[in-house]
């Protein structure tokens, strides 16, 4: 058997605890139920709940990568939402993007469904 001084016997005890504890969060963590949540965006260093409210992508934060999931927008009219946004400001409604160059009536029927301006 090993022999240990009192003192390495608290530490060995606290670690134990220590290990159960966190085996305790991963195990409720598996098990209770999560929304997904988009995150890890590289070009803001944002990591939050983004973009997806109830599966729509908030044009207010949404960045120019979470844009281009929607259909009929690109790189360039992704950079011409966001660069509306930045001199606006926020969009206080959805209809608002058809003032962007390239955003008719024809592409808003499309995406109108997959977007919100919370």
């Amino acid at each position: 058997m090993i022999e240990l001084t009192k003192n390495e016997r608290v530490a060995v005890i606290f670690l134990l605890v220590i290990l159960t504890a966190g085996l305790g969060v991963v195990a409720y963590q598996k098990t209770r139920p999560c929304a997904r949540v988009e995150t890890d965006n590289f070009e803001t260093g944002r990591t939050e709940d983004v973009i997806s409210v109830k599966g729509k992508i908030d044009i207010n934060v949404a960045t120019a990568q979470d844009l281009e999931r929607l259909e009929g927008i690109g790189k360039s009219l992704a950079g011409r939402i966001i660069a509306y946004r930045d001199s606006q400001g926020r969009l206080a409604s959805t209809e608002e993007l058809k003032n962007v160059k390239g955003i008719g009536d024809k592409l808003f029927d499309k995406i109108k469904d997959r977007i919100s301006a919370e």
